[in-house]
């Protein structure tokens, strides 16, 4: 499994600065890429947090 993940780049690592503003926006951006959220059509996503 472990080869796997590693052959085909399922998992990599993103340097983290909290006190870095664009450093978060693209982590998060990467966080909703990959998990799908980015997919999501909604102005207000409390709404879409709320109804799932």
């Amino acid at each position: 499994l472990c080869d796997v993940v590693e052959d085909y780049g399922l998992v990599s690592f993103v340097p983290l600065n909290v006190k870095s503003k664009e450093r978060m926006i693209k982590l998060l951006r990467l966080a909703d890429t990959a998990n799908g959220f980015e997919l999501i059509e909604a102005k207000d996503l409390r709404g879409v947090i709320v109804n799932q």
